[in-house]
Formats: structure tokens, C-alpha cells, sequence
């Protein structure tokens, strides 16, 4: 929410990550061939402070209610 603090938004970042490895490991396992896709929503917009995590981990952000 608007409400969360830049650290619950940078873990968020990070739970992202860990979630589209883990899919993407049971995919890998299941040969399903899958395409694995994790977006991080908010309610405003993405920090400055936040944009470098967010290039090296390769997640999506979608933002709302801006």
C-alpha cells in the first residue's frame, strides 16, 4: 500500500525474485515450458532509492492509484 515503508518495498523486490526462481525451477522440473513472470504492485510510485534493486533483479513493477 502507499503506506509501506521503502524497506517492506524492497523486500517485496526481493520476494519476487524468490518467487519467479522457485517457479521457474518447478517448471524446469515439470518440462512444462512455462513462462515465468513476477510483478511487484504499488499503490504510487516506485522510489528512487528502489530503481537500481529493481534493474538488478529483473522485476517488474506495475503502479497504481497514482
Amino acid at each position: 500500500s502507499r503506506l509501506s515503508s521503502d524497506a517492506d518495498v524492497a523486500r517485496g523486490l526481493f520476494q519476487c525474485l524468490k518467487y519467479r526462481v522457485v517457479l521457474e525451477a518447478q517448471a524446469a522440473l515439470e518440462n512444462s515450458g512455462k513462462r515465468i513472470r513476477v510483478l511487484l504492485a504499488l499503490e504510487g510510485a516506485l522510489a528512487l532509492v528502489h530503481l537500481e534493486i529493481k534493474a538488478a533483479l529483473g522485476v517488474d513493477v506495475v503502479e497504481f492509484g497514482r
